[in-house]
């Protein structure tokens, strides 16, 4: 639901034109200027003191009207921060009054403007729009300077962006944008117009535009307001939303907190800005599972809503607690009551077509299913609907697609629990006629964000969805055998699967195929880069001892500039280039039959779902497919991460490792299918599958071939000819040097010897440097770097490699274009990083195969130097064999096992932490390929001997004629 978090710009502009020169008339545009900067300051009570003393002598000595005018209309704003609207607009109208007898339209238009923000606090929107586009139209008219129109352009957004026309609002917000740029005044409310931004892209679910505008808008904010003003809270609050969607409740409770001690010393107890902060800071407590201080903190917003008559705020407030009511199964009468007392004043404000108003329709529901009120429930679920605009053939006219999406969850819910406690089969099939609207409705959410960050954001909070999704299909699989639920459950278990990287890797052959100009790619390839380079700069001036403020500034106007020109130049590929369009919206599923045709006679698919309760698992042949559900999915995580962490430390693990094979493979394999193509999810990212062990104590790399893949369709994308690349060389092999306290020992040893096998090139030493690897990365078939790495869990795009001269992130790797067909990443930690549900692992092996690279070796711990060496080596000799990328892994894992004599170094941490991500299709190679070479040339040397001899035979046919 969206908090409305509006902060009217009061124009605070004394009319200079209007007062004489006269002593008196400094005086008076003096005293009026003090008493605005104080409000501007947050002190409300001493400026209205100044103004009344002001009015006071004024009337005393008989001053002009003039004077009155300027100091009524400032004494209009500084009752109005102090919630007084009604004698805000009385002050504001005798004001207006004696501007239009002196015909002196600056200050009606100012007037107007203050009579508006009185009608938006009383949530009057009509009348708010009229006084504020009467304001808006005598500044266009007299031209006033860009300052007066940013206030008429923000005010107008806000009102606009509250009725759920953010289209319009954010027209406006950038229009405001541009008046204030373009304005001298150094003390602005820039910050107020990018909260007002952030807010749109937030309750859009696009929280990466979100924190772009948050961030901006905190710096600016600093900058003009000063971090106690008052004027700064509406900046926290919207950093606090931020922190969050990224479930850092501690730090969003304590911004909150410091939000509610600024305005209570300001505002006081009894305002709409104090009332917002306490159901604010309820939100976060109930997310942080500390519900009697939520619930205290809701219950005190009433009371303030109920005493100020802030119907808005009042009914955020009832909503908020009613909700929490409901998450608990408590107190539901009183929930009802305070949902319908809700609703009321919402749709009074906001009309029949609201999201405010589905979302009290939509916890209604929620309400009478708990009660076990059909009737009601049906009634309310229809209504949520239809306040949220949603019609099923225009998607583009929900205004409320989050409510429409639980409100399709909620339906299907019920249906389930009918089936369960009837057992009657038509409640599935009602139940699984929603599934394609919800999907097609998440899908064309996150087809309107311009960043993955958001789409996987998005991804993960509907996940439980998808997994609910996955449950219908298997009881109705079960309960029908109808192969088109298993072909539904399929599709449901790739929906959000590393849809990104599948995404960036279609753009990459889109690219090549789609028409667009080579310039115009060659710009957007170079806007790219830019902006990444600016963020990274961002970051590590955000980490900085000593930060430079103001070239930090300059780096977050850099950063929208390009963000806009990026998003710009998508607006032009879509217009102009009509595959591009299609491109992007482009959500095509892979059909099982697809798969089957592409796995041979000895391989077999094991791909996993892992839910909050249960794995789902997949397993598909050539000729069969078959799937098991087991609510397993706690003691499966538990064991998981515990496996994971007794292989690290080098511990015991057969207990462990047996029982993770039970879970992961007991049933699902299909034993005479010696490759298996794992596609693992969550936590069972983490771990090789190689070490599982059988009942027979064998470990599975002792009889298959495995390799790892993010998705079926990444499956398919990846072995697609297109990313199979004619290289100019085979191999090039990068190791730096490093300190005595990081030496790599066996890295330059590693590199030698392979580049040796390979015939390869080597860039070691001092010629292991960065630029060298961006200039080469497309030239060579395989690329090898044996170096150390660095993973940043909270910010996996600033993973980095570590090369002579200076790191390499994964955010620069992303934007490479590489023309590789495998990297080995022989370094520690290339496959770990940060699991995103779905999307998988946010890991340095992920970015590679973001610029185009089809086949990954990775780590997924920190391996150790001398054994990697070892099995590196061998990998490479049983490529040169032929033998496929996964076989000649498992091979030289195998050799490593059975020549190593210390019992102690057979542990599984030290041969078993490399994986093969992607294509596994045999390669050649070293010796391999110069063979092919001359095989080729010793043929072309027979045939250049054919066609010689037989031309010779000719000529001397003709001599002798």
């Amino acid at each position: 639901m969206r908090k409305h978090i509006a902060y009217l710009i009061l124009f605070f502009l004394v009319p200079v034109v209007s007062l004489s020169q006269s002593v008196e008339g400094e005086y008076v545009l003096a005293q009026n200027k003090k008493a605005a900067d104080l409000n501007r300051a947050g002190n409300f009570t001493q400026a209205n003191q100044i103004l009344d003393q002001l009015l006071q002598k004024l009337e005393k000595e008989g001053a002009k009207e003039s004077f009155f005018a300027a100091t009524y209309q400032t004494k209009a704003k500084v009752v109005q921060s102090l919630g007084h609207y009604e004698e805000s607009s009385t002050l504001a109208r005798q004001s207006l009054n004696i501007s239009i007898k002196s015909k002196d339209s600056f200050n009606m238009a100012d007037s107007y403007n203050t009579i508006g923000i009185n009608h938006y606090f009383e949530s009057d929107y009509d009348s708010t729009t009229y006084y504020y586009e009467k304001s808006f139209d005598i500044k266009k008219r007299i031209k006033t300077d860009p300052y007066a129109l940013a206030v008429s352009a923000y005010n107008i957004a806000l009102v606009y962006d509250d009725l759920g026309q953010t289209e319009k609002a954010m027209e406006l917000y950038k229009q405001a944008e541009s008046n204030l740029l373009e304005s001298e005044r150094k003390k602005n409310f820039l910050s107020d117009v990018y909260v007002g931004m952030a807010l749109i892209y937030f309750y859009s679910g696009d929280r990466s535009k979100s924190a772009l505008y948050a961030e901006k808008a905190m710096d600016e904010g600093m900058e003009s307001y000063g971090e106690y003003n008052p004027n700064m809270t509406f900046v926290y609050t919207t950093y606090a939303n931020i922190l969050e969607a990224e479930e850092k409740h501690i730090e969003a409770i304590a911004l909150l907190e410091k939000n509610l001690k600024i305005r209570k010393s300001t505002y006081g107890e009894y305002h709409r800005w104090t009332c917002e902060t306490y159901y604010d800071l309820a939100n976060s407590y109930v997310l942080f599972e500390k519900y009697d201080q939520a619930e205290a903190y809701y219950k005190q917003a009433i009371k303030i809503g109920q005493k100020i008559n802030s119907r808005q705020y009042l009914a955020n407030a009832r909503n908020y607690l009613a909700q929490l009511y409901l998450n608990r199964g408590m107190f539901l009468d009183e929930a009802e009551e305070l949902l319908l007392l809700s609703l009321n004043t919402n749709h009074t404000i906001y009309g029949d077509i609201s999201d405010l108003v589905a979302e009290n329709y939509l916890q209604l529901a929620r309400l009478y299913k708990m009660k076990e009120d059909q009737d009601n429930f049906e009634l309310y679920l229809e209504k949520t609907l239809k306040a949220a605009g949603y019609e099923t053939s225009d998607l583009s006219k929900v205004v409320g697609p989050l409510q429409v999406i639980e409100a399709l969850m909620l339906m299907e819910d019920w249906h389930i629990e009918m089936y369960e406690k009837s057992r009657e089969f038509d409640h599935l099939l009602a139940a699984y006629e929603l599934v394609d609207h919800k999907i097609s409705l998440i899908r064309h959410t996150q087809n309107n964000f311009s960043s993955d960050r958001s789409r996987v954001d998005f991804a993960n909070k509907y996940r439980e969805a998808f997994e609910k999704d996955l449950r219908l299909c298997w009881l109705l699989y079960h309960e029908s055998l109808d192969k088109q639920y298993l072909q539904k459950a399929f599709e449901l278990s790739e929906i959000n699967r590393n849809t990104t990287l599948l995404k960036g890797l279609q753009g990459i052959k889109f690219r090549a195929y789609g028409n667009i100009p080579k310039e115009k790619l060659d710009f957007e390839e170079q806007t790219k880069k830019d902006l990444e380079r600016v963020k990274m700069d961002i970051f590590f001036e955000k980490s900085a001892r000593e930060p430079d403020k103001l070239f930090y500034k300059e780096l977050l106007d850099q950063r929208i500039v390009l963000s806009n020109r990026l998003d710009s130049l998508y607006q032009v590929f879509k217009k102009e280039y009509p595959k591009f369009k299609d491109f992007e919206a482009d959500n095509d599923l892979v059909d099982i039959s697809e798969v089957q045709d592409v796995l041979d006679d000895n391989t077999q698919m094991i791909t996993y779902f892992l839910g909050e309760e249960s794995l789902f698992t997949f397993t598909i042949t050539k000729d069969s497919i078959s799937l098991l559900r087991g609510e397993i999915s706690k003691k499966l995580i538990e064991n998981t991460n515990d496996f994971k962490n007794h292989l690290s430390k080098r511990e015991d693990v057969n207990e462990l490792s047996h029982d993770l094979y039970m879970f992961l493979m007991g049933q699902q394999l299909v034993r005479d299918k010696e490759n298996i193509v794992i596609i693992a999810d969550n936590v069972l990212n983490y771990i090789p599958f190689e070490v599982l062990k059988n009942s027979d104590n064998s470990f599975l790399v002792e009889d298959y071939n495995i390799h790892y893949t993010g998705s079926a369709r990444l499956f398919l994308e990846l072995n697609n000819e297109f990313f199979k690349y004619s290289s100019k060389y085979d191999w090039a092999g990068f190791a730096p040097t490093y300190d005595i306290d990081n030496k790599l020992i066996s890295a330059k040893n590693e590199i030698d010897d392979i580049a040796s096998l390979t015939d390869g090139t080597k860039f070691v030493g001092s010629k292991a440097k960065k630029d060298n690897f961006l200039q080469n990365n497309q030239e060579y078939s395989v690329l090898h770097l044996a170096m150390h790495a660095k993973i940043d869990h909270e910010n996996p795009q600033y993973n980095r490699l570590i090369f002579e001269d200076e790191d390499l992130t994964s955010s620069e790797i992303y934007n490479s274009k590489s023309k590789a067909n495998m990297a080995v990443l022989s370094a520690c930690n290339t496959g770990f990083g940060k699991i995103e549900k779905g999307e998988g692992v946010m890991s340095m092996a992920r970015a590679f195969h973001f610029s185009g690279i089809p086949s990954i070796v990775m780590s997924l711990w920190k391996v150790p130097d001398k054994e990697t060496k070892v099995i590196m080596i061998d990998f490479y000799r049983f490529l040169q064999k032929g033998k496929s990328k996964s076989e000649a892994l498992r091979l030289a894992k195998l050799k490593y096992l059975k020549t190593n004599k210390d019992t102690e170094l057979i542990h599984p941490y030290y041969w078993s932490g490399f994986v093969i991500n992607g294509n596994a299709d045999p390669i050649e190679i070293g010796e391999s390929n110069q063979i092919v070479w001359y095989l080729i040339a010793i043929a072309f040397a027979m045939i250049l001997g054919v066609a010689f001899r037989r031309k010779k035979r000719t000529d001397i046919k003709n001599s002798s004629l």
